[in-house]
């Protein structure tokens, strides 16, 4: 399970992470790659529109689609993507997304449905009363999403595109806050994905 660190390049690199998150007010996702070098993992979070167009021609390997729905755990965003949204720069982007922000088990299967990749949560998870079954509930509603494709994307490549690959980061229940990640394999027009 690769290591990325949230906005600071420079713990990535003491720690030597396999990568890290940048939000629009950390460092420039060109001077991360020149620090951290072709094969680390680099993700940006895009809040506005003029993000996704600009995160077009940048070298990242994911992008941060926040928040798509409000919630109290990300307070000082631009506004919520919503679902319609989420699909709108799914259509747009070249890039493996990773939805965050007000998701649940109520509402996994429609956001991957709805074009993200992977998805990253906190209080689904460590908010639950039992966070292990939290979790498996999670995956078992993300597997669910996996198996359709995104509403108007079906196309003849797609049968492969939607290859279900769930990955947790632990069996044991989690501590703490942490964010963690679940994905849905999809292929992409760039060639590397981290995932």
């Amino acid at each position: 399970m690769p290591l990325l660190v949230n906005d600071r390049v420079d713990v990535a690199l003491a720690v030597g992470a396999d990568g890290v998150h940048l939000g629009q007010q950390d460092m420039s996702v060109p001077m991360a790659r020149r620090l951290l070098g072709p094969g680390a993992i680099v993700g940006l979070t895009v809040e506005r529109w003029e993000d996704v167009e600009e995160a077009q021609d940048l070298e990242v390997d994911y992008l941060g689609v926040s928040p798509v729905f409000a919630t109290a755990n990300k307070t000082d965003t631009k506004g919520a993507w919503g679902l319609q949204g989420l699909a709108r720069i799914r259509a747009y982007s070249r890039h493996p997304l990773v939805a965050i922000g007000g998701l649940n088990a109520a509402n996994i299967a429609d956001v991957v449905r709805a074009g993200a990749d992977g998805i990253a949560v906190v209080s689904a998870i460590c908010g639950a009363a039992e966070p292990q079954q939290a979790a498996v509930d999670l995956v078992r509603r993300m597997r669910a999403g996996c198996e359709q494709p995104p509403p108007g994307q079906v196309d003849e490549g797609m049968p492969q595109m939607l290859r279900d690959r769930v990955a947790t980061a632990s069996s044991r229940p989690p501590t703490g806050t942490r964010l963690y990640t679940l994905r849905c394999r999809r292929s992409h027009r760039r060639s590397r994905n981290p995932w």
